[in-house]
């Protein structure tokens, strides 16, 4: 696609390079919490399998974490974008859409990262 601004091009880049860091993290993710004998014994519940995987290495968990949900996050709201330009809307209503999931996005992201940081000893508040 020929443009004179290089955005969409660099958005359909970051379509394929985020696709690609997500099918890897996820194999990562399901081979740690559900194909490894530590993670998969019965003893653990799912909130205890990752705050003990926390426990161990906070640092690269809490980064690997964040990378996947920014991957998907980014992956997800960039597919919707595109389909929204799929359908060729007036270039305010697309601006304003653009603009509403990159709030969406940016709001599920901080939300995300203080989820995680709860497993870590962040917190923003009292719960």
């Amino acid at each position: 696609m020929l443009s004179k601004s290089r955005v969409p091009g660099w958005n359909w880049m970051l379509q394929r390079v985020t696709a690609i860091l997500l099918a890897v993290g996820l194999v990562g993710h399901f081979l740690v919490l559900h194909y490894t004998k530590l993670f998969s014994t019965q003893s653990l519940t799912a909130p205890a399998s990752t705050a003990w995987r926390f426990a161990t290495s906070p640092i690269f968990w809490m980064v690997f974490d964040g990378f996947l949900l920014a991957a998907g996050l980014y992956h997800a709201f960039n597919g919707a974008y595109n389909v929204i330009c799929d359908y060729n809307p007036k270039p305010c209503t697309r601006r304003w859409l653009a603009g509403g999931l990159w709030i969406v996005g940016v709001a599920a992201f901080g939300l995300g990262l203080a989820i995680l940081g709860r497993f870590v000893g962040f917190s923003l508040g009292k719960v």
